[in-house]
């Protein structure tokens, strides 16, 4: 049966477990985001010893959503800003669920 572009792109939501104590970050994300030229971007970035800020422009591109808020309960966009604000850990456990979810049997 034929499956359309839309079906093969449309963004998908997950959830992540994140710390001991049961809190989850729950994420939406555009599958057709990572391509050639995300590639050649975060290569670029690489090369100029850019890991972090490459790092954190591919997740901004990535993600659409996210329910990530402030001390006071307002919500935080994911920019490149934002999400580099949330160190390498964090990051690194974002895109690996990404990754995990997009490749699940890589």
């Amino acid at each position: 049966m034929p499956i359309s572009i839309t079906a093969l792109t449309r963004p998908r939501t997950i959830t992540i477990p994140v710390g001991s104590e049961g809190d989850t970050l729950t994420v939406t994300y555009n599958p057709a985001a990572f391509g050639p030229e995300m590639e050649r971007r975060e290569a670029e970035l690489m090369d100029q010893g850019r890991r972090l800020e490459a790092m954190a422009q591919s997740l901004a591109a990535f993600i659409e959503d996210w329910d990530v808020v402030d001390e006071k309960g307002k919500p935080i966009k994911p920019t490149a800003e934002n999400i580099g604000r949330l160190g390498l850990s964090v990051m690194a456990f974002i895109r690996d669920a990404i990754f995990e979810d997009l490749l699940p049997n890589r």
